[in-house]
């Protein structure tokens, strides 16, 4: 003795409960997923420091003296071998005077 109207009214509502269900589980779901995903982010932040450690700082290389036998003026062989360029501390390369070769 229902009418069309209330048959419909009855389908609408449960239609509505299962939307309402089926969003429950996804929200469910989501929360799960998000409290997983925080939890691994928490574990992986442990593991990276806050800031990078700095690097050490190279040995200066001590300013002592050069070949012994070209500061005494006498010819070696090794002297006689080298290039008329000389390399400075830093790395660049300086032409004697025709004077000091």
């Amino acid at each position: 003795a229902r009418t069309a109207r209330e048959l419909k009214k009855i389908a609408r509502d449960k239609e509505r409960e299962v939307r309402a269900k089926e969003l429950q589980l996804r929200r469910a779901q989501k929360a799960r997923d998000r409290a997983v995903a925080t939890s691994k982010k928490a574990r992986d932040k442990q593991n990276i420091p806050k800031r990078k450690a700095s690097s050490s700082q190279k040995s200066k290389k001590s300013k002592g003296g050069g070949d012994a036998g070209s500061q005494s003026g006498g010819a070696s062989a090794s002297s006689a071998a080298q290039p008329t360029t000389k390399t400075t501390m830093r790395g660049r390369n300086i032409k004697l005077p025709k004077k000091f070769e």
